[in-house]
């Protein structure tokens, strides 16, 4: 993962009286880099993952940080899908079992489980995946709504459902590191319970912002392609299927593509999400914790 030059850990600082505003907006601008360094510290990078494991238990630890928020992410983007769809009227998704946010019915055992683990064993390949599609029928909405408009809003919802959770994740990394700050002084066993849910959270963040990204790109069948005009209909309908496994391969194996692609966009929506999330989190701690949070 990509960082920003560290200047040292936050201080706990004990002080009396209100907290300062600007206090405040430090600490909430401070929050992607604190987060980088979380990253830096105890989690793996996102491209490529050239990282050793140096025994069996780190290297499930590993696979777990990978696979536990791929699988969350996919589930919520595509019961998103089968949300939207079945309030504009279609019966599909529910009719294949899809409306729901268990993961089990989301999976691809290729997509999901295979093609990230081996990224993780292997090195050397992006951190992409892919789950079941959800499948749906413009031609079923009985909303008052045009078929392909009812397309492009349950496209739109798998993108802005991980947007969406990436935020929530987000809160509670902060919260997390809040709470740690407060905390620094606690046995060793709370701090590792601490570090090993801010990494997991942290990878929730990224993983989503990636997951977004890379669904929002315009091409065929991921969800960017049908929120364009008609106008590029006949080139898809001409060019559609090469174009995805050119991409793909464009992001394995040729070099710069894929922190163009993926890493830079989701890099700056996952700086956002924190930024957001600690300007909604850190005035709440303040109010009700004012005599015991990060000054900086």
């Amino acid at each position: 993962m990509r960082g920003p030059n560290e200047t040292g850990p936050l201080k706990t600082h004990r002080r009396h009286g209100a907290p300062h505003l600007a206090e405040c907006r430090s600490v909430a601008g401070r929050a992607p880099r604190v987060a980088s360094t979380w990253a830096s510290r105890y989690g793996p990078r996102r491209f490529p993952v050239n990282d050793q494991p140096s025994d069996a238990r780190q290297t499930i630890t590993r696979l777990l940080l990978v696979l536990v928020p791929m699988i969350l992410a996919y589930a919520v983007h595509e019961f998103a899908h089968a949300f939207v769809a079945s309030k504009l009227g279609d019966p599909t998704p529910e009719e294949d079992g899809r409306l729901t946010l268990d993961p089990r019915a989301h999976i691809d055992p290729v997509g999901t489980l295979l093609f990230p683990t081996l990224a993780v064993l292997g090195g050397g390949l992006p951190m992409l995946g892919w789950a079941r599609p959800t499948a749906f029928r413009p031609d079923r909405f009985t909303a008052r709504i045009s078929p392909r408009l009812g397309d492009a809003l349950v496209s739109a919802a798998g993108p802005l459902s991980n947007v969406l959770f990436g935020f929530v994740a987000a809160v509670g990394l902060v919260c997390v590191q809040i709470a740690s700050f407060r905390s620094a002084t606690d046995a060793t066993d709370a701090r590792s319970v601490g570090v090993g849910l801010g990494v997991l959270l942290l990878r929730l963040v990224q993983v989503n912002a990636v997951l977004a990204i890379f669904n929002a790109l315009p091409v065929p069948p991921l969800d960017g392609a049908r929120l364009l005009p008609k106008v590029f209909d006949p080139f898809f309908a001409k060019h559609g299927r090469l174009l995805f496994p050119l991409l793909f391969l464009a992001i394995a194996f040729v070099p710069g593509v894929a922190n163009t692609v993926l890493g830079r966009p989701s890099a700056y929506l996952e700086a956002s999400l924190l930024r957001a999330a600690a300007k909604v989190v850190v005035p709440v701690a303040e109010a009700i914790l004012p005599h015991a949070m990060p000054v900086l």
